[in-house]
């Protein structure tokens, strides 16, 4: 998958099941919001992808859930460091974000920018599109940030 080279791209990590929608639903409704932006919206099923998502773009917002104690639906962001200090892996998808990252980094792929916006949740939580509610004013916030930063 080739992209043209855009200055925001928002990437949702997730799949289709249980709370690993997060990532995905929350990129399906910032879109709907911010259709007047700039921005590269894409779907990521495993952090594997991330090196070529990460390729042609000048900023990247990586959009997951996070097993978490904090409040379910708080946005947390992440750095790399954050990443590997949590006491459990942060993505279920065979490789973690933070080997993702690695790898792209030694690929000479990484972008200038790059930002990491965990949704706080709990496995058990089964109430996954209002997570994604409580959380999409301060995903706004941060994506708004995000433009305003680009080069």
């Amino acid at each position: 998958m080739q992209h043209e080279q855009h200055r925001l791209r928002v990437i949702g990590i997730g799949s289709n099941h249980g709370v690993d929608q997060l990532g995905w639903l929350a990129c399906e409704m910032l879109q709907k919001k911010m259709k007047a932006y700039p921005i590269d919206w894409q779907l990521c099923r495993t952090p594997a992808q991330l090196p070529e998502l990460f390729c042609n773009c000048d900023t990247a917002v990586l959009i997951d859930a996070l097993i978490s104690n904090k409040p379910i639906g708080q946005v947390l962001t992440l750095s790399k460091d954050d990443l590997l200090s949590l006491s459990s892996p942060w993505s279920s998808h065979g490789i973690s974000v933070v080997e993702a990252l690695k790898l792209t980094e030694a690929l000479g792929q990484l972008p200038a920018n790059y930002i990491i916006l965990g949704i706080a949740t709990s496995i058990s939580e089964m109430e996954i599109e209002n997570i994604v509610l409580t959380a999409l004013p301060q995903l706004e916030q941060s994506l708004m940030k995000s433009i305003s930063n680009s080069p």
